[in-house]
C-alpha cells in the first residue's frame, strides 16, 4: 500500500497539479492571501462610500435650507463662526462636558487663546 501511495504522489500528472495549486494559493501576485486583504479593503470602500453619500446628502440639505432662509444663514454664522452685529456683545457659556469635546476643535482653542491673550494685556 506505501508503494502505490508513492507511486501515486510522484507520478508527474498528479504532482504537476498540486505544485501549480500552492504556486497559485501561495506565491502567485494574486495569492489567497492578497484576495482576502483586497476584499477586506473593498468591504472598508464600500462602507466608507455610503457614509460619505451620506455625509453629500446633509451638506446638500443644510446648503439649501442656509440659502433660501436669510434668518437659518445668521444663526449659522453666529454659532458657528462667532459673528456679530456692530453693536452688539457676545458672551460665551461652555458647559463642563461639552468644553471637553470642544478642546479637540480649532475654533474654541483659538478663541481662548485670543480671549486670554486679551485678558493678560489689560491687567498688565
Amino acid at each position: 500500500m506505501k508503494t502505490r501511495l508513492l507511486k501515486v504522489i510522484t507520478n508527474k500528472y498528479f504532482l504537476a497539479p498540486v505544485l501549480m495549486l500552492v504556486w497559485v494559493f501561495f506565491f502567485d501576485a494574486n495569492n489567497f492571501f492578497t484576495q482576502l486583504e483586497s476584499r477586506e479593503q473593498l468591504r472598508k470602500l464600500r462602507d466608507e462610500r455610503v457614509y460619505y453619500q451620506e455625509r453629500i446628502e446633509e451638506v446638500r440639505k443644510n446648503y439649501k435650507e442656509l440659502s433660501s432662509n436669510p434668518q437659518t444663514m445668521e444663526k449659522y454664522a453666529r454659532e458657528r463662526y462667532f459673528m456679530k452685529k456692530a453693536n452688539e456683545e457676545i458672551f460665551l457659556v461652555v458647559e463642563e462636558s461639552r468644553k471637553k469635546a470642544e478642546e479637540k476643535t480649532w475654533i474654541p482653542k483659538t478663541l481662548r487663546d485670543f480671549f486670554s491673550k486679551k485678558d493678560t494685556t489689560e491687567l498688565k
